[in-house]
């Protein structure tokens, strides 16, 4: 047991080692070192949120109105009046046109083959529905006002961390949970599956491909990075994979995340307990996740462990579904 031990200690630091040269080596990558300027960063600072249907000829008429009001305002002549009066009436035809245009480019462009979230973005952005955006002035914590950006991130980074301890869970859960984790598990794996058996390209391929482009974790790579790869740097990060699955060892900088604090919609902004966290996990742990997960329901699926009226989080299915056979039955 001793020995097993040892081989597994050993086998845990030079995967770890591994991983921390590959980190060391991806900056020197050409592909990476351009990832600053093909996905540049936000500044923090909170942008203006024009209407989607604003463009640069629309900013032109406007200034021009603006020295067409400002020179009748000033020299209040008959020529003046008429010179803003027509570059009004040209700005009003310019911003009629921009919004019939972008109306209909917004509306030609939802097809069936987009998703929800698409389409409810181009609605939020035709009606200019933008998400409240404004920074945190002060928290109101244990009667005192905290208006230091750094105090702020603090007492809302140990409010949530409050909420998620153990402290925060029922008596009776604490007590079960302590009771289903001192229960022995064997868990000894048959590698004659197919589910235990090493990731395929064609499989890193496929999970590429259904990633979304999201934000990077603390190491800073992004999905489109991983989707714009060579052959040769994917049969790489294949092998690692590989490496993590069959010896069942995780990288210990995938443990860590960037946490985002996001105020609950239509709730006080000044209460810390008023915010969920948001974890910023490696893009390349939630690929190989997505891997796993492809296996999994692979498995469930075709062993047929779902139960017939589970509908959420199976592909062909939605949580409507049975509400349509609860109204159908009744």
């Amino acid at each position: 047991m001793q020995s097993g031990h040892a081989e597994f200690g050993q086998g845990y630091h030079q995967l770890n080692e591994t991983f921390d040269c590959l980190k060391e080596l991806i900056p020197h990558d050409p592909l990476i070192n351009t990832k600053d300027i093909s996905i540049p960063k936000t500044s923090g600072n909170i942008p203006k949120l024009c209407k989607p249907w604003w463009n640069t000829e629309c900013d032109t008429c406007q200034k021009t109105l603006e020295k067409a009001w400002y020179n009748f305002r000033r020299y209040p002549t008959t020529h003046n009046l008429i010179k803003f009066k027509k570059a009004r009436a040209k700005f009003r035809q310019i911003r009629r046109r921009s919004m019939n245009t972008t109306l209909c480019s917004n509306v030609n462009s939802i097809t069936r083959q987009v998703s929800s979230k698409i389409v409810w973005d181009k609605v939020r952005k035709i009606f200019s529905c933008y998400s409240d955006t404004q920074n945190i002035s002060f928290l109101n914590y244990n009667g005192q006002v905290i208006s230091d950006a750094k105090e702020i991130a603090n007492v809302i980074g140990q409010t949530l961390s409050e909420i998620s301890s153990k402290s925060s869970y029922p008596n009776d859960f604490i007590a079960f949970k302590k009771c289903e984790e001192q229960k022995s598990v064997d868990f000894l794996p048959s590698y004659a599956e197919d589910y235990n058996s090493a990731f395929s390209y064609h499989e890193l391929k496929n999970a590429l491909r259904k990633s979304n482009p999201t934000s990077p974790g603390p190491d800073q790579i992004h999905n489109n990075v991983l989707q714009h790869l060579g052959e040769s740097s994917l049969l790489t990060t294949l092998l690692l994979f590989n490496r993590i699955w069959q010896e069942r060892v995780f990288p210990l900088s995938w443990l860590k995340a960037i946490v985002v604090s996001i105020p609950k919609p239509g709730k006080d902004k000044q209460d810390p307990n008023n915010y969920r966290p948001i974890a910023l996990t490696s893009c390349l742990s939630k690929l190989l996740e997505r891997m796993v997960s492809a296996r999994l329901m692979h498995v469930l699926e075709r062993s047929k462990l779902f139960v017939p009226s589970q509908s959420g989080f199976r592909r062909r299915r939605n949580a409507i579904d049975n509400l349509l056979k609860l109204e159908t039955a009744i």
